[in-house]
């Protein structure tokens, strides 16, 4: 009996040595097919370069990740803060309320005009042209011909208008409309023609002697006739 569990554990022992020595025939053994379904081919990748397949996706994928955020947008260029009523007051060149008549111009900037309705500051005429932008990627504002907006100036002296400033459609304006209070409405006094003066009129004075006479005699002549006969009269009664 002891005899048999002695030749029993070293078969066991043999076996298990047997196995160690053996790991990667058994893990050839124990390996899937690569063309049986749900299993991913080997890589085609060299040795030397498989254990890396992955972090090199990775890295590709970063890389095209980080290109596409890098890309410009059409607004990238133009970063701009929110401003509150109070601010841009402060800063504005010139604030008024219009609608937009014309746009013009070519190149880098347009010169839109706007027929003003009420004004608060920096504008005295019924129109006014100012400056923005072609493109809003260069902080222009978009202004579209019929439209009334709230426009909020750049400081300076030149009526030029940036989308960073507050300028808005007039529709929208009613927050800035509370805090600017009553604006006024420019009115654009024109010179009327004044006609030219005439000289005064002078009337000679009439001359006398003759020509008054005659006009006398004229107007009188039946009271002179009577006379005449009444003093041929008077001299037969006397004779």
């Amino acid at each position: 009996m002891a005899e048999g569990t002695r030749l029993l554990s070293e078969r066991r022992s043999k076996a298990y040595r047997g196995f160690k020595s053996r790991p990667l025939r058994f893990a050839e053994r124990r390996a899937p097919d690569p063309g049986s379904r749900g299993v991913e081919a080997p890589s085609a990748l060299p040795a030397e370069l498989r254990g890396t397949a992955l972090p090199i996706r990775a890295a590709l994928a970063l890389g095209a990740a980080l290109a596409l955020w890098a890309l410009p947008s059409p607004a990238a260029a133009c970063s701009c803060a929110e401003e509150s009523v109070a601010e841009a007051v402060a800063r504005a060149g010139a604030i008024f309320e219009g609608r937009v008549v014309a746009i013009t111009g070519e190149g880098e900037l347009l010169e839109v005009e706007v027929a003003v309705t009420q004004a608060w500051r920096g504008v005295a005429h019924e129109t006014v042209s100012v400056r923005t932008a072609a493109r809003e990627s260069a902080c222009g504002h978009p202004f579209a011909i019929g439209e009334s907006y709230l426009v909020y100036t750049e400081p300076g002296a030149e009526l030029r208008v940036s989308r960073c400033s507050r300028t808005r459609p007039a529709a929208d304006a009613d927050e800035d409309r509370r805090g600017l209070g009553s604006g006024t409405i420019p009115i654009d006094i024109e010179d009327e023609a004044v006609p030219p003066v005439r000289p005064a009129r002078t009337i000679a004075p009439q001359r006398g002697g003759c020509a008054d006479c005659a006009a006398a005699g004229r107007g009188g002549g039946p009271t002179v006739a009577l006379a005449v006969v009444l003093a041929l009269l008077a001299r037969r009664i006397r004779a």
